[in-house]
């Protein structure tokens, strides 16, 4: 038999007694024989009065851990899956939260193609009032006025229920400015040849598949019948391509029906100074006391403003005329077709807003702002094409005032298009001071074909990853340019 004597005994200091057939064990305390063990500390040993041993602690411990298992599950009863955030809870006792949650339970109590009854495809199908989209995959009303159905790569590609995008990122190497016109001209000979031929790019039968031509995504014009251009690039680039060579492209663009506002880009022309239509005050031409009367105030205006305007209206008429003639051909109500075909019907659609765009331009341009000169896409609501690509339409890039000009731009919070587009294509914390980035990025939007769903599969397997397709080529353009330049 051996057995374990636990006494704390000095060190060195041993038994001087042994039973027959028993062994003795020193334990040897750190401490001084001084201390003496607590009640606590003894029963964590073992000890609980006369009774000594360590099941006490143990099944004592095991009772507690078990009590709060128990108070935690019925906690996880009581509260649910909210005991797991970390997010402030409403106070559901305040008004406002529960006239929220009143509202949301209403909402919900309204049946619509896009409720939870309608989710699978097959009873979006079986409701009259609703129609399946096969591309984004989900439920939708059916228009009570529907649109034409979309032409050839007029939609984005959806891949997954998101738009299929092309996205590059620009370094500057070794320090250098990104906007540096040495490597705005590098970033302008890879993009001329990425967003055309890219280097030859073949689909998977082995056909050439330009970019410009198979893939990107077109914009038709407004008013007319000219042929259908590729969206213009997010692109550092394209801030600089407004040279007087791009803005007379820019004109004709806009002039062929490729503009954000129609009649109202008839505004612009190549004059960086004061608006035709506006005073030096920063008032409108024709304006009055009695408030802006938007039938007769173009007879105010210059009058190749006015010509440009009745030019609109023509195209207007035309197109208004084409949709109803389309309208009684397919049963659809002529009030569905009718647009509008004169400047009194444009400024129907919201004459305050008219109004206060009008105002708000000759303010501006008062100020010294350019605000109706031709300029680059996005840059301008007025002055801007819908359709101006880059490697179609740019002869080089803006230089010397010109150049200065738009990088003034792109820091001017007032002018609005400029400052938002150079946050999509330069750095959050862009330095305004030196007007230098080391890196930047750029956007190339794909279009649909047709509505066939199999279309995003035939986009990315069938063209970007086949063998010598878009992904391969762009990667030999990257190195062929890095080899050859080694500049960024």
């Amino acid at each position: 038999m051996t057995e374990a004597v636990g006494k704390p005994v000095k060190v060195g200091e041993a038994e001087k007694e042994q039973a027959p057939g028993t062994q003795a064990v020193t334990v040897v305390s750190l401490l001084p024989s001084s201390v003496v063990p607590t009640k606590w500390e003894l029963f964590l040993y073992g000890e609980c009065g006369s009774i000594r041993t360590p099941c006490i602690a143990c099944w004592l411990f095991f009772l507690i851990g078990w009590l709060f298992t128990i108070v935690f599950i019925a906690k996880c009863v009581t509260d649910g899956s909210d005991i797991f955030t970390f997010e402030e809870l409403p106070v559901k006792s305040a008004l406002e939260v529960q006239q929220w949650y009143a509202f949301e339970a209403a909402r919900g109590e309204n049946p619509s193609c896009k409720d939870e009854a309608h989710k699978e495809e097959e009873a979006c199908v079986a409701d009259e009032k609703c129609k399946w989209d096969s591309v984004r995959k989900e439920c939708k009303d059916i228009e009570l006025c529907p649109s034409p159905p979309p032409r050839p790569r007029e939609e984005s590609l959806y891949l997954e229920r998101m738009p299929a995008w092309v996205g590059v990122v620009y370094e500057a190497l070794d320090g250098g400015n990104i906007l540096d016109e040495d490597i705005l001209k590098l970033i302008e000979k890879y993009e001329n040849e990425l967003l055309t031929t890219v280097g030859g790019a073949k689909d998977q039968s082995g056909a050439l598949a330009p970019w410009n031509e198979n893939w990107c995504q077109l914009q038709y014009p407004m008013v007319g019948s000219a042929t259908p251009r590729c969206t213009p690039s997010f692109s550092p680039l394209t801030l600089f391509q407004g040279n007087a060579h791009g803005r007379e492209k820019i004109k004709q663009q806009v002039e062929d029906g490729f503009s954000y506002v129609g009649p109202l880009s008839c505004v612009c022309s190549d004059d960086p100074g004061l608006c035709s239509i506006c005073n030096t005050d920063g008032t409108v031409k024709g304006d009055s006391a009695t408030g802006l009367d938007l039938n007769s105030i173009p007879f105010h205006w210059p009058s190749e403003i006015t010509s440009c305007l009745f030019g609109w209206f023509a195209k207007m008429a035309a197109n208004a005329e084409a949709e109803a003639n389309a309208s009684n051909a397919t049963n659809v109500s002529a009030m569905c077709a009718a647009s509008g075909a004169n400047w009194g019907a444009v400024a129907a659609g919201d004459a305050s807003f008219l109004t206060h765009s009008i105002r708000s331009l000759c303010n501006k341009s008062a100020s010294g702002l350019t605000m109706c000169q031709w300029s680059p896409p996005f840059t301008s609501s007025y002055c801007s094409s819908t359709g101006f690509f880059g490697p179609e339409d740019a002869s080089g890039m803006v230089t010397g005032a010109e150049r200065e000009a738009v990088l003034d731009n792109i820091c001017n919070e007032d002018l609005d298009g400029w400052y938002n587009f150079r946050a999509s294509v330069l750095p959050m914390k862009f330095n305004c001071k030196d007007k230098k980035a080391q890196f930047s990025r750029a956007f190339f939007f794909a279009g649909a074909p047709s509505d066939d769903p199999a279309e995003g599969e035939n986009f990315t397997k069938g063209y970007v990853q086949a063998r010598g397709g878009w992904y391969a080529s762009a990667s030999k353009l990257e190195r062929q340019l890095e080899m050859g330049e080694g500049r960024g």
